[in-house]
């Protein structure tokens, strides 16, 4: 819960929706756990994000591949090649990170490397979130979580009706008429 509180508040203030930015730490969680799902890995990769107008659920998911790789001590030329790709992995970066791999450093002197590269585009998610862009998504999300809460009464009541006509449907008449209930689904 505490997460999820702490994601709603980034959004607040980043020029990124909230459903993005659930997505990006999702992606953070499978790969990293809670040591690489945290509001710090967030800023990073939402900065980078607003910088080079990159999906953030897309650095997210190549920031947490990279990240996991490294800890296994496999090969991360895929996540490199995609950060780079997204343009927040620079080459020279990218360079230093397979010297000290090749060289048999620990993952965390070559994340690091990563960290340290990354935090050029400190500030970018600040500086885009007083935009356009950033206001059009702070109200996009507002709008949508007051319309969630203002029809949720409507759609609990929807669900138990079709509730009620799926049990009608799966009764013994239903069998009796011919009806078929398998293809049906809530």
């Amino acid at each position: 819960r505490e997460h999820i509180a702490m994601l709603f508040d980034f959004a607040k203030v980043t020029p990124f929706e909230t459903e993005p930015i659930i997505e990006a730490s999702r992606q953070l969680q499978a790969f990293g756990r809670e040591a690489l799902n945290t509001r710090e890995t967030m800023t990073l990769i939402g900065d980078a994000a607003a910088a080079t107008n990159a999906p953030i659920e897309d650095l997210g998911r190549w920031t947490g591949r990279l990240y996991s790789q490294l800890q296994a001590g496999r090969p991360f030329g895929e996540a490199a090649q995609r950060l780079q790709e997204l343009a927040v992995l620079s080459p020279e970066a990218r360079n230093e990170m397979e010297r000290l791999q090749k060289a048999g450093a620990d993952a965390d002197a070559i994340w690091a490397v990563f960290t340290a590269d990354m935090e050029r585009f400190t500030g970018a998610m600040a500086r885009q979130a007083n935009t356009w862009t950033g206001l059009k998504a702070t109200i996009s999300d507002t709008v949508q979580l007051l319309s969630a809460t203002a029809f949720k009464p409507l759609f609990d009541e929807a669900r138990r009706v079709a509730k009620t006509v799926v049990g009608l449907l799966d009764s013994e008449a239903a069998e009796l008429m011919g009806i078929r209930t398998e293809n049906i689904y809530l």
